[in-house]
C-alpha cells in the first residue's frame, strides 16, 4: 500500500508546485526567485508535493542533482528521499549499461553493429555515473535494416524473450521490445528512428557515429539532439498536442549545454527534412522553463513563440490560448510572482 506522506504529497501536487519545480531545475535563478524556491523547499509539505510533481514528470534524479548543494535548509526528510531515488536510478542504469555492453558483445560476435539510442547513448558516454541524471527503464538501438530479422535470435540467446506478442511490431520500426524473466531491464531494437523516419535517416545517424566499445556504436551529438527533438515533438505529437513533459526539457536543455553539438547543422538538416519548426519551439521551452542558452541558428520564430504559449495554456489550463498567445507566458511569470509574495507576506 501507498505510504500516507507519499499519497497526501501527490494529492497537494498543483500547478504551483510544478512551477516550483521547474525553477528548480533552472540553469539560472534571479534572487527573488531563489528565495521563493528555498522558502518553498523549507517547508515539508511543500517540499513533499514538488517531490510528487517530479516523480510524475519523471525527473526525480534531475531534481535531486539541482538540490545538491544549493538549497542546504530544505526539508531533510525529503532531501534524503530524492538522495536514495537518486542512488537506485544510479544502480538501475548501471545495470541497463552492462545489458548494453553485453549485448554489443555479442552483436560484434555475429559482425553486427547497434547504435545507442536516446538514454542508451548518454549511459553509454558516462561510465562513471551513467547518466544517473535521467530516469529510464529500457534502452534503444538501432540495427542496419537489412540486419533487423536477425535481432531476435541474438535477443534469444542472450535470454531475452518478447514482452508482448502484438500484432502491431510485425510491420514496425522497431521490433517487440525484450526482456529476460524477472529482469527490470528491457530492449527495444530499432530499423528506424520512428514513424517518420526520413527526418533522420538510420544512414545519417551509421555515418556519423564512432565506435565505443564492441559492436556499439555513439551517434554524433547532433543526431542525438535532433533525434531527442524528435521523439518528443514529432513521435510523440509534442508540437502538435501542446504538451510540455519537464523529462524532456531537461534532456534538450542537457544538450544546449553542451559544447559539441553543432547547432548549425541540427537547424540546416532540420530545415531541410521540415522539422525546423519543431527544433524551435523544443530550444524555446527549454529557455523559457529552464533558463537554458538559446543557438542563433535556432532562434526562436513566431511560430515557437506562439507555441510556448499554447504549451504553457495547455498545462496550466488556460481556456483559450490561440486568442491571447502570450497569456499563458504571462499567466506562468504571473504563478511564479504570486509564489514570492505568499512567501514574503504568508497567511496568517
Amino acid at each position: 500500500m501507498e505510504p500516507i506522506a507519499w499519497r497526501r504529497a501527490k494529492e497537494a501536487s498543483d500547478l504551483g508546485s510544478w512551477t516550483v519545480l521547474s525553477a528548480v531545475l533552472a540553469d539560472r535563478l534571479d534572487r527573488e526567485q531563489s528565495a521563493t524556491v528555498a522558502a518553498a523547499l523549507s517547508n515539508a509539505d511543500s517540499f513533499a508535493a514538488i517531490v510528487a510533481a517530479a516523480d510524475r514528470e519523471r525527473v526525480l534524479p534531475a531534481l535531486h542533482l539541482a538540490l545538491a548543494g544549493r538549497f542546504d535548509n530544505s526539508a531533510k526528510f525529503w532531501l534524503a528521499v530524492l538522495a536514495q531515488g537518486y542512488q537506485e536510478n544510479r544502480q538501475r542504469n548501471a545495470q541497463i549499461r552492462g545489458a548494453l555492453l553485453e549485448l554489443g558483445a555479442a552483436a560484434a560476435a555475429d559482425n553486427l553493429r547497434l547504435a545507442a539510442l536516446k538514454g542508451a547513448a548518454w549511459i553509454l558516454e558516462d561510465e562513471t555515473d551513467h547518466a544517473a541524471w535521467r530516469w529510464m527503464i529500457d534502452f534503444d538501438v538501432l540495427v542496419d535494416a537489412e540486419e533487423f530479422d536477425r535481432m531476435p535470435a541474438l535477443l534469444g540467446r542472450l535470454g531475452y524473450e518478447p514482452a508482448s506478442e502484438s500484432k502491431r511490431y510485425r510491420d514496425n520500426f522497431h521490433h517487440a521490445p525484450y526482456r529476460r524473466p524477472n529482469n527490470p531491464v528491457t530492449i527495444e531494437v530499432h530499423r528506424h528512428l520512428g514513424w517518420r523516419h526520413r527526418l533522420l535517416a538510420p544512414e545519417i545517424v551509421f555515418g556519423g557515429a564512432r565506435s565505443v566499445a564492441p559492436g556499439l556504436l555513439l551517434p554524433a551529438p547532433w543526431c542525438r539532439a535532433l533525434h531527442a527533438i524528435i521523439h518528443w515533438q514529432i513521435q510523440d505529437l509534442g508540437l502538435s498536442r501542446n504538451t510540455v513533459r519537464l523529462k524532456d526539457v531537461v534532456e534538450i536543455a542537457r544538450f544546449l549545454a553542451r559544447g559539441d553539438v553543432g547547432w548549425d547543422r541540427v537547424a540546416a538538416h532540420a530545415r531541410a527534412v521540415g522539422s525546423l519548426d519543431a527544433c524551435e519551439a523544443a530550444v524555446a521551452l527549454a529557455a523559457e522553463l529552464l533558463g537554458a542558452s538559446v543557438p542563433r541558428a535556432l532562434t526562436p520564430g513566431r511560430t515557437a513563440r506562439r507555441h510556448v504559449a499554447r504549451a504553457l495554456s495547455v498545462r496550466d489550463g488556460s481556456r483559450h490560448p490561440i486568442a491571447d498567445p502570450g497569456r499563458a507566458t504571462r499567466r506562468h511569470h504571473a504563478t511564479r510572482r504570486a509564489l514570492v509574495r505568499s512567501r514574503r507576506n504568508p497567511r496568517r
